[in-house]
C-alpha cells in the first residue's frame, strides 16, 4: 500500500521540530530571526535558509534590547482568559448602552485603557 502524503502543516512541524526560531503561521513557516514568512516546498529549501548567512548572523548576534518579534497569535491569546472576556464584554456593553460607537475606542483616553489591560 503506498504512503499517504502528509499535509504541509504536518511536514512543516516535523521540519521545525522544536526549533524556537521558527513557527507555523497560516500554512507557512515564519522565521522569527528574519521576521519573514516562507513557503518552502521542499525540506532542502528550509535547510538552506537555516544555513544562510543572513539567518546565521541574526542567530549569533546578541540581542541589544531583549525584544523579539511578537506574533499576532500570541498577542491576542489573552482573550482566551475568562476574566478578560468578561471585562471586555462589560466594557463593550457599557459603551453601547451609552450610545458611544466602538470605533471611538481607538481614540483619546479610552485607547490608553486598552493598553493598560493588555
Amino acid at each position: 500500500m503506498p504512503e499517504v502524503a502528509s499535509s504541509n502543516v504536518t511536514l512543516f512541524k516535523k521540519w521545525i521540530n522544536g526549533d524556537s526560531n521558527f513557527t507555523m503561521e497560516g500554512g507557512k513557516i515564519f522565521c522569527k530571526l528574519c521576521t519573514k514568512s516562507y513557503e518552502f516546498k521542499k525540506k532542502w529549501q528550509f535547510d538552506v535558509h537555516k544555513k544562510s548567512g543572513q539567518h546565521l548572523a541574526r542567530d549569533k548576534a546578541p540581542s541589544n534590547d531583549g525584544k523579539q518579534q511578537q506574533l499576532f497569535r500570541d498577542v491576542v491569546s489573552w482573550e482566551i482568559r475568562p476574566e478578560v472576556q468578561e471585562f471586555s464584554r462589560e466594557v463593550t456593553m457599557a459603551f453601547l448602552k451609552e450610545g458611544i460607537p466602538l470605533y471611538k475606542l481607538e481614540k483619546g483616553i479610552v485607547a490608553h485603557i486598552t493598553l493598560y489591560y493588555n
